[in-house]
C-alpha cells in the first residue's frame, strides 16, 4: 500500500489550475504516476493466480467458493484450475464408443 500512497503524493495537486494553463504536461504526469500502480496491480493478480492454483489443488475445493472469495468469476477459476470444471458422468459412454458401436 505504500507504493499507492507514495505515487499519489508524486502526482499534481492542483489540477485544475494546471490542467487549463498546460493539459499536455497535466496528463503526462498522471499518467507517470498510473503507470507503477499498474505494475503493481499486475503483480497482485499474478500472486492471486498462484494461490487460486495452490487451493484449487484441493480435493475438497469448489470453483463457486473459490470464486465467490478471489472476486472473479466460476470461470476464471476454471481457467485457472481445469480440475474444478464441470466433469462427465461417470455412468454414461464416451460419445466415440456409441459412434464405433462399442459396448463396454
Amino acid at each position: 500500500m505504500t507504493l499507492f500512497r507514495r505515487s499519489l503524493k508524486e502526482a499534481p495537486t492542483n489540477g485544475r489550475q494546471e490542467l487549463q494553463r498546460r493539459p499536455c504536461r497535466y496528463l503526462r504526469k498522471l499518467r507517470d504516476a498510473i503507470k507503477p500502480l499498474e505494475r503493481r496491480l499486475k503483480k497482485l493478480q499474478a500472486y492471486r493466480d498462484k494461490r487460486i492454483a495452490v487451493l484449487g489443488a484441493y480435493e475438497k475445493t469448489k470453483a463457486d467458493r473459490l470464486a465467490t472469495s478471489a472476486g472473479l468469476s466460476v470461470i476464471d477459476v476454471v481457467a485457472l484450475v481445469p480440475r474444478l470444471g464441470p466433469q462427465a458422468p461417470a455412468g454414461k459412454p464416451a460419445a466415440e464408443d456409441v459412434a464405433n458401436g462399442c459396448r463396454r
